[in-house]
């Protein structure tokens, strides 16, 4: 039971955001150049099952050996709404914000995850190692920063 729990705290402040009505890739946000030169060599492309097509998603990853860099988007329908969801996450991870232009954003090092907010749209960027404790919250920032100012 506390398992649930947990899991359904954790959903929570997710689910507040909720997804827009329009398909987003976000795999257009996050392209394949942005993620090699956020990794610093080359990435693989996701290969389809073949006869598939691309599917739009929210979320992008993109690999380069053991390493990759992870994109979530969520849209949340007002700015308070959006506000008060990224507040619940915050305090969920008992982190400080940090400063940033125009947005804001906080690095949890439990989840090695960075997490910005612009308006009505967070995102969550996850770089480097899969081993949470070896990734770098400055360029997880940097890259953040600059998918939210490209939408």
């Amino acid at each position: 039971m506390k398992k649930i729990l947990i899991i359904l705290a954790l959903a929570m402040p997710m689910a507040a955001f909720g997804q827009s009505k329009d398909a987003f890739d976000a795999c257009q946000v996050l392209t394949q150049e942005d993620a090699e030169k956020a990794l610093g060599k080359p990435v693989a492309v996701p290969e389809l099952p073949k006869g598939k097509k691309p599917v739009p998603s929210a979320t992008c990853t993109w690999t380069a050996g053991e390493d990759s860099v992870s994109a979530q988007f969520i849209g949340a329908k007002t700015d308070a709404e959006a506000k008060k969801a990224f507040d619940d996450m915050r305090l969920q991870y008992q982190t400080k914000p940090l400063l940033m232009s125009g947005m804001e954003g906080f690095w949890s090092a439990k989840t090695g995850k960075f997490y910005a907010l612009k308006g009505r749209t967070a995102v969550i960027v996850a770089l480097g190692s899969p081993r949470v404790n070896e990734r770098d919250a400055e360029k997880s920032r940097r890259i953040a920063e600059f998918l939210l100012n490209k939408l």
